[in-house]
């Protein structure tokens, strides 16, 4: 089977592949006339680090100790209580400042980061329905990109047997960073404050620098992928040169790796959609919030006041610069498509008996899946919305309450 064989939609769907899918029929019966051994269109599908053909277990790739009987139960039942920490912990500092004017930016930048910490929680639920719903839920085809089956695939294109992970210290500065400045929170509120110190608000501290943890491994999962896709498509460079004259068999190659990469692609794209607005948001409030201490006689009247303020401050920058830069180094820039320009350039590049026209009908329809979402537009409204609403927020209040927010 190549990557004309069946309806697009089922490559995207191709591992969460289920009886209820239309194109089964199809699928099985060129399976019938196909022999898969003999077919190197297919043996790609098997391809290791040094594009070999290996049918492999999750011992050879190195991802046997991911691939327990029980994970799936652990990582649900996880997925659960964390949703239902973060709802909580939401309603918990949301009621006593929702409504008021003089809130406005202690609510905003709460929120600005209790959206960069929920947003991966939420990519794992979509993901979980996609498994579950399968082609039910075409709209979530991007949640794939967190499969378990399709990270695997990643995983088997980069010799982590023998290397270990790709960008190991990128992984420690994932867990580090948000580590670090998870404990600057907890002190701050914990011993730099005047508020009384209770069990309530040391486990809401430790349960905030565990999800913030949590989202330094989110972040790598996205540099994870996009090393897997660059080692891949070097490989296809090097079947389409060898292939030079049968433009049906590279045409085919290249729609299997297209149709998963669209797939992370758009992940990036949802990704953008949701956390950069509010890293945005985060900005425009620092900024005010800044302003306005420096005009303010009357906010900051001690001491302490001054230095809980200068403390949050720091805090504030060092949580938007760290989630822009992360994310920016994990997908290696804010857009993901270069990787498949660089891959055309590459493709135009080699010096082969195939026309260039033959090679961009190659092409064609693999440039189709990885069109720009009009999507993007509601990040740009949203930004310049959070910069108005920063120029109008009137007198406000810039008393930190002593939430050991996560």
């Amino acid at each position: 089977m190549n990557g004309m064989d069946a309806d697009l939609n089922f490559y995207v769907l191709a591992y969460e592949s289920s009886s209820n899918d239309a194109t089964d029929e199809i699928i099985n019966t060129e399976l019938q006339v196909q022999d898969r051994n003999r077919c190197s269109t297919c043996q790609t599908l098997w391809w290791n680090c040094f594009g070999i053909p290996s049918q492999y277990t999750d011992r050879d790739i190195g991802v046997s100790q991911w691939a327990q009987r029980w994970n799936g139960v652990i990582s649900s039942g996880w997925l659960m209580v964390a949703i239902a920490v973060l709802v909580y912990d939401l309603g918990s500092f949301l009621l006593p400042l929702f409504g008021s004017r003089q809130e406005i930016l202690n609510l905003m930048m709460m929120l600005s980061l209790y959206v960069l910490l929920a947003v991966h929680y939420i990519f794992a639920f979509c993901s979980k329905l996609r498994s579950i719903f399968k082609s039910a839920v075409p709209k979530l085809s991007w949640a794939t990109c967190l499969n378990a089956r399709y990270l695997v695939k990643r995983a088997q294109l980069l010799d982590m047997s023998n290397r270990g992970l790709p960008g190991l210290p990128f992984l420690i500065l994932c867990v580090l960073c948000p580590l670090v400045l998870s404990t600057y929170r907890m002190v701050i509120f914990l011993y730099i404050s005047d508020c009384d110190v209770s069990v309530y608000n040391v486990a809401q501290s430790v349960v905030g620098v565990i999800f913030m943890v949590n989202w330094g491994f989110h972040v790598y999962i996205f540099y994870f992928i996009r090393v897997s896709f660059q080692c891949q498509l070097n490989l296809v460079l090097s079947f389409i040169k060898k292939f030079e004259n049968d433009i049906s068999r590279c045409r085919a190659v290249v729609l299997d790796v297209t149709a998963d990469f669209a797939c992370y692609h758009q992940l990036c794209v949802v990704l953008k959609v949701t956390a950069f607005p509010a890293a945005v948001l985060a900005v425009v409030v620092n900024i005010t919030t800044a302003y306005m201490n420096n005009k303010s006689d009357c906010v900051v009247i001690d001491k302490q006041g001054i230095l809980l303020s200068q403390h949050i401050a720091v805090l504030a920058w060092s949580e938007v610069v760290m989630a822009l830069l992360l994310y920016a180094t994990a997908m290696g820039g804010y857009n993901v498509h270069y990787i498949w320009e660089n891959f055309v350039r590459n493709v135009l590049a080699l010096k082969v008996k195939t026309s260039k026209l033959h090679k961009k009908l190659q092409l064609k329809e693999a440039e189709y899946l990885l069109k720009e979402s009009n999507v993007l537009i509601v990040t740009i409204i949203f930004s310049i919305t959070g910069i108005f609403v920063g120029f109008h927020f009137g007198d406000q209040s810039v008393d930190f309450l002593n939430l050991p927010a996560m």
